[in-house]
Formats: structure tokens, C-alpha cells, sequence
């Protein structure tokens, strides 16, 4: 895989991951459903229960160059309260919560 490759693998994962943390400490019910867009069509579907650390992968849908920036992701809980992350490479990801 190449730098830029890496990079974007990396800040793929760090804002699932900030997703996750920031609708917990904002009072999300576990289990937590995350719903992962890429612009060209690839998706990504996990349920997190017990700790954001592990994830049991839903669905997928791959195309040949992976996920392509820029993502969408949408967190849900046990009492539907929805956070949508806006990511692009190399940019504070931006966030809305939605009750």
C-alpha cells in the first residue's frame, strides 16, 4: 500500500473511531450501529457492543480502489439517537447529532 494509502486507511479508522467515542460521551446506548459511505459507493456496516475496541462487521460492499474519500458515517444507539461525521482527508471531521 502506498503513503497516501496508509494515510487515508489511518484516518478512516481514527474517525470511526472518534465517531464512536464522541457519541458515547454524548450519552449514546451501546449497542452502537455504524453505517460507513465512501463517495464512490463502498459501505461498511458494524455494530459495536461493550466497548468500541471490537466490532461485528454486518454487511460490505467493496469496490476496486476501497473506500473513497470523502466518507459519511452514521452512528446509531439502542435508543435511536444518530450522529452523522462528514470525513475528508486531512480535515477535522465535522460532526451533527440528530435526537
Amino acid at each position: 500500500m502506498s503513503d497516501a494509502g496508509e494515510k487515508a486507511g489511518e484516518e478512516y479508522w481514527l474517525a470511526i473511531i472518534g465517531g464512536v467515542r464522541a457519541s458515547l460521551e454524548a450519552g449514546f446506548a451501546q449497542p452502537l450501529h455504524i453505517a460507513v459511505v465512501g463517495a464512490n459507493g463502498a459501505v461498511r456496516v458494524m455494530r459495536f457492543s461493550d466497548t468500541p475496541r471490537e466490532a461485528d462487521l454486518l454487511a460490505e460492499h467493496h469496490e476496486s480502489e476501497g473506500m473513497a474519500f470523502p466518507i459519511n458515517i452514521m452512528i446509531t444507539d439502542a435508543r435511536g439517537r444518530a450522529s452523522l461525521w462528514f470525513v475528508e482527508p486531512s480535515r477535522p471531521a465535522q460532526l451533527e447529532l440528530m435526537h
